[in-house]
C-alpha cells in the first residue's frame, strides 16, 4: 500500500475535471492511502460525492491555505532555482506518490514518483514567467537572454521532477507537447454510470454553465433554435422545444448573462434552467432526441485552443443517453464524432439547424444514429477507465 496524494488547485466546483480527478483518487484509494489536497475551506464533500455520482470515503482530505509566493526573489540563479524548488515542498513530500491535476504549470514534485495530470496547459513558458509584461520588454537583449537561461533550466527542472505525465485528449496532448515541451498520454475522462437513454421526446437539449464571458455560446445556439423553429416548425410533426441546462454562480454579472438569453429565447419553446439536480440532468440527458454544443464558436483555436472543448464529455454523455450530439467542429470533439456515423460536427449555424432539420425528420436515419451512439458508451465507461488508469500508472503505482 503507498500513500498517495493528489493536488487540483481548484477542487471547489462540480464539473467534468473535477470528477475525473475524483474518480482516479476513488479507484486508487481501494488498494491504497489516498488524500486529496485542496484549498476550500467550505468543501462538502457529501455534496460533491452525491453530484458526481463518486463513492470518497475512503480518501481523506487536506485543506491547504493558497500559497503565497514571496514578494522578493533571489538574484542568484541557483539559490532561486532552490527557492523555487522549496516552495510548497509540504505538498509533495510527505508522499509515496504525488499527482497533480490542473492547467497551470506544476510545483516542484519532492514525493517519490510524480504525475501530473493535464486539463489543458492554459499558461504557456512566455506567460509563466511573464515576458508579456513591460518590464520584461524594457529589458536589454543580453539581460533578456541570460534570464531565459535561467528560465529554461527552471522550467526543465520543474517538470523533470515528475516520472509520468498524462492529459484527457489528443487536442491535449497536442499543446502539452506545444506549450510546456512534455510528452503526455491520454487518460480520456469516464462517464457517469447514472447516464441511461429514455423514452426520447421531440427536445433538443444543450449542457454548460451560464457565465457572463459566454465561453459555452448559448447565446448563439438560442439563435440557432430560433432558425431551426422559423424554418422546420410548420413542416415537423411535433412541436420541438430546447432545454438550456446549466450551473450558474448566481453573482450579478452571470445573472444579468441569462437575463439576456431569456429576452433573446422570448416567444420561443426554450428553457433555462439553472443548477438542476442530478435528476433533473440525468432526464434532460436520457429524453432528449439530440443535444446541441457551440463552445469554441468564433474562436481562433490556433491562437487561444484554451477557449474550445479540450475533450468534450458533454458528447460523450449524450451518445450515452442515445441522445445525438451536434457539436461545434474544434478542439478534442472531432476525436469523440464520427461526422455522420455517431453525430455531427458544424462550423456555421445554418449548418447546425439544417443537419438537425434533415435528421429528426427521418426516423430511419435517426435511429441508426442512436444504435451508433449507443455503441460508443463501452469506450468510456468505468471499466475502460479503471483499465487505462492501470495501464497508464505501471510503473508508478504498485496496486490499482
Amino acid at each position: 500500500m503507498q500513500k498517495i496524494g493528489i493536488y487540483q488547485h481548484y477542487w471547489g466546483p462540480m464539473g467534468g475535471g473535477q470528477r475525473y480527478i475524483g474518480f482516479v483518487a476513488q479507484i486508487l484509494a481501494e488498494k491504497n492511502e489516498v488524500e486529496i489536497l485542496h484549498h476550500d475551506p467550505n468543501f462538502d464533500r457529501e455534496k460533491f460525492d452525491e453530484g458526481m455520482e463518486l463513492d470518497l470515503s475512503r480518501v481523506s482530505f487536506r485543506c491547504l491555505p493558497r500559497p503565497e509566493r514571496p514578494k522578493e526573489q533571489a538574484k542568484r540563479p541557483f539559490q532561486r532555482l532552490k527557492d523555487e524548488s522549496l516552495f510548497c515542498r509540504e505538498y509533495s513530500e510527505p508522499y509515496d506518490v504525488f499527482i497533480e491535476s490542473g492547467d497551470v504549470p506544476p510545483v516542484f514534485n519532492h514525493a517519490k514518483k510524480g504525475v501530473i495530470i493535464v486539463h489543458f496547459p492554459l499558461v504557456s513558458f512566455d506567460e509563466f514567467f511573464m515576458h508579456n509584461m513591460d518590464q520584461w520588454k524594457q529589458l536589454g537583449w543580453f539581460k533578456r537572454w541570460l534570464k531565459s537561461k535561467y528560465q529554461n533550466l527552471e522550467w526543465r527542472c520543474r517538470f523533470g521532477s515528475y516520472h509520468r505525465y498524462l492529459c484527457n485528449s489528443k487536442f491535449t496532448q497536442y499543446w502539452c507537447r506545444n506549450r510546456w515541451g512534455i510528452a503526455a498520454s491520454v487518460l480520456n475522462p469516464p462517464l457517469r454510470g447514472s447516464i441511461q437513454p429514455m423514452e426520447k421526446q421531440p427536445v433538443i437539449a444543450a449542457l454548460g454553465a451560464f457565465s457572463h464571458v459566454n465561453h459555452k455560446r448559448q447565446d448563439v445556439l438560442i439563435e440557432a433554435f430560433r432558425q431551426f423553429c422559423d424554418t422546420y416548425g410548420g413542416k415537423l410533426k411535433n412541436r420541438w422545444s430546447f432545454r438550456l441546462v446549466g450551473a450558474c454562480k448566481n453573482n450579478e454579472e452571470d445573472l444579468a448573462f441569462v437575463e439576456q438569453l431569456r429576452e433573446r429565447a422570448a416567444g420561443y419553446p426554450i428553457e433555462i434552467l439553472l443548477n438542476v439536480d442530478s435528476e433533473t440532468l440525468r432526464r434532460t440527458l436520457g429524453t432528449a432526441t439530440c443535444v446541441w454544443h457551440a463552445m469554441g464558436y468564433g474562436v481562433d483555436e490556433q491562437k487561444f485552443p484554451g477557449k474550445t472543448e479540450h475533450f468534450g464529455m458533454i458528447a460523450t454523455e449524450a451518445m450515452a443517453a442515445g441522445a445525438i450530439p451536434l457539436v461545434y467542429h474544434a478542439g478534442g470533439l472531432p476525436e469523440i464524432i464520427r461526422h455522420n456515423r455517431n453525430g455531427f460536427l458544424w462550423s456555421t449555424i445554418d449548418e447546425l439547424v439544417s443537419t438537425t432539420g434533415e435528421i429528426v425528420q427521418d426516423a430511419d436515419r435517426l435511429a441508426a444514429l442512436r444504435t451508433a451512439a449507443l455503441a460508443e458508451r463501452v469506450n468510456y465507461d468505468d471499466d475502460a477507465f479503471r483499465r487505462h488508469l492501470c495501464q497508464s500508472l505501471r510503473g508508478i503505482v504498485d496496486e490499482i
